[in-house]
């Protein structure tokens, strides 16, 4: 996709599985918050990728791999029910949605690499025999595929241990993610996480709501106490649209000196109690 926008994926995703099911997930992403809106958006792309590789028939297959560790959402219904059932929101953010992501994410890669027969945390740099048991049949230098995220792999190799053993060492060069999976990381990275991202048929638009006067003061005042320049923040911030383009301009310190102060703007975008 040359031309990320969301006017892009909403022909693509019209294109690709039908304008019920692209109006159905535009519907749930307009019922998050205004600041989870580049996550939705990076969600119905992936989806866009992962039924280019599997096919519109995933839409109405009830056959789930069960993923190492995977959501028990929906273990008996086709995607097409889970789109069309009733959405509870966590955190801003829906299940469906979330649902939708992980579930094509891990169908794309058990076609591209096979079923993972467990689940490693990499949040541990630890190496050696990860994989609670090494399956029987494996010899040394069979290669063993772990998952640890959705739609996310990487490999075990199998060693010789003393006294006849088997063990693991997890080969974290070897990791890999389907197509869904990156497409989704690549959409999240693309863009401002606070947009704006307008959708189609916002009648009025979230984006011109007006902000909370004290909470907008401040959160300025706080951003120069940070040596943040009136020119990056900007004249005035009246608007949910205002900020969000003070937050694009800020975004590559969203992860460093900002980052609490990104995440009280956030709050106050998407009119959560202060905090």
């Amino acid at each position: 996709m040359e031309d990320p926008s969301v006017a892009v994926l909403v022909s693509l995703s019209t294109t690709t599985f039908g304008p019920e099911r692209s109006a159905r997930l535009f519907e749930l992403l307009r019922a998050t918050w205004l600041s989870q809106r580049y996550w939705g958006l990076a969600i119905i792309a992936s989806v866009v990728a992962g039924t280019r590789v599997l096919g519109e028939g995933w839409w109405t297959s009830k056959q789930r791999s069960q993923w190492p560790a995977g959501s028990d959402l929906g273990v008996h219904k086709s995607p097409e029910e889970i789109l069309c059932g009733p959405d509870g929101l966590s955190s801003g953010r829906s299940n469906i949605l979330t649902h939708l992501e992980y579930r094509i994410a891990e169908e794309v890669a058990v076609l591209a690499w096979g079923l993972p027969v467990d689940y490693v945390d990499l949040n541990s740099s630890e190496e050696l025999d990860r994989l609670k048991a090494v399956p029987r049949g494996s010899s040394p230098g069979d290669r063993l595929v772990l998952a640890y995220d959705p739609g996310c792999v990487v490999d075990a190799v199998v060693e010789s241990r003393p006294d006849n053993e088997l063990g693991t060492r997890l080969d974290l060069e070897s990791s890999r993610s389907s197509v869904p999976a990156e497409v989704w990381w690549a959409w999240c990275s693309a863009f401002p996480h606070a947009g704006p991202f307008p959708l189609p048929a916002e009648v009025p638009s979230p984006y011109d709501a007006p902000l909370d006067h004290l909470r907008v003061a401040k959160l300025r005042a706080q951003l120069f106490e940070r040596g943040v320049s009136k020119r990056d923040a900007g004249d005035s911030w009246e608007t949910a649209r205002d900020l969000c383009y003070a937050l694009a301009r800020l975004e590559d310190r969203r992860f460093g000196d900002l980052f609490r102060w990104m995440s009280r703007a956030e709050a106050v975008l998407d009119g959560k109690a202060g905090r």
